[in-house]
Formats: structure tokens, C-alpha cells, sequence
């Protein structure tokens, strides 16, 4: 493992429910729920956490996120995005040629960018196993840049 002297922020996303969010730094993944103690008031409470670096996220519900490796941790090599659950623990993944430079979940769908092509994968709602629907190849794309809706 990478020993880093500063922890570095990847990536924030906030929980569609407003209820908490996740970061992903050089030293892990954290996951923070906010919990309201009076009026006007409200503490941070860890959920939480992998240690070892972790690059993105991206958030379906309080149980289905999406994360990839930032190559501090064996465990989350930058090729693969692996699906967890509320509780972290991994529930599948995809394996990729080339480092993952950026990926959203959606209800039915996971949008993986590398530098050279984006794919569509589906699943049935619900499920972990997500399987190609579309490939686009592109030109030199070097932060894995789209757009989705």
C-alpha cells in the first residue's frame, strides 16, 4: 500500500435524499450521515468507511453506490468499478480495459469513461451483474468527459 502524508479529496457526492454524503481521498472512503440534535442544528455522524484510496463515486440510493479504485488499495485496482452496498460491502463488478477516469450508476444503467471509450452497461433493477449495451470510441479524452441523462 501507498503511504500518502496528506489526504487528498477525489471526489465529494451528496446522498439524493440530502441526507449525508461520500468522499473519496487518498486514505479511503467515508460515508457521513447528518443528523438533526435541535433546532437549526445538526451533527455529522461516519457510517461508514474503506480504508485505502479510493478515486470516484457515485451514488443510486442509500444502498447502491458505484466506486473506483485510485491504485492505493490492492483491493480496488483502477481498471475495475466495483458495486456496494449500504454497508460497503462489494455486491459486483466491471472490468475494464484501461483506467476508469469517470462513472455514473443509474436506476438501470452504469456509464464507464476511459480515455479512449465510453460504455453503456444495463441491468435489470435490482441486480449487480451489468452487461454491455453500447460502446463509443473516441478521440483523446483524457478526464473521461461526458454527458448523460
Amino acid at each position: 500500500m501507498v503511504e500518502h502524508t496528506e489526504n487528498i479529496i477525489f471526489k465529494a457526492n451528496f446522498e439524493k435524499e440530502s441526507t449525508g454524503f461520500s468522499l473519496c481521498t487518498t486514505n479511503g472512503f467515508r460515508r457521513y450521515l447528518l443528523q438533526e440534535s435541535g433546532e437549526n442544528e445538526c451533527t455529522l455522524e461516519e457510517k461508514s468507511k474503506v480504508e485505502g484510496g479510493l478515486r470516484l463515486i457515485s451514488v443510486l440510493d442509500a444502498n447502491t453506490r458505484v466506486v473506483v479504485g485510485s491504485g492505493a488499495n490492492e483491493e480496488f485496482p483502477t481498471n475495475k468499478v466495483f458495486t456496494l452496498d449500504g454497508k460497503m460491502a462489494k455486491k459486483g463488478e466491471v472490468s475494464v480495459t484501461g483506467e476508469v477516469l469517470n462513472c455514473t450508476v443509474g436506476a438501470k444503467t452504469l456509464v464507464i469513461a476511459t480515455g479512449s471509450d465510453i460504455k453503456l452497461l444495463s441491468n435489470s433493477f435490482g441486480e449487480t451483474d451489468y452487461k454491455l449495451f453500447s460502446t463509443v470510441k473516441s478521440e483523446i479524452n483524457p478526464k473521461g468527459l461526458y454527458a448523460s441523462s
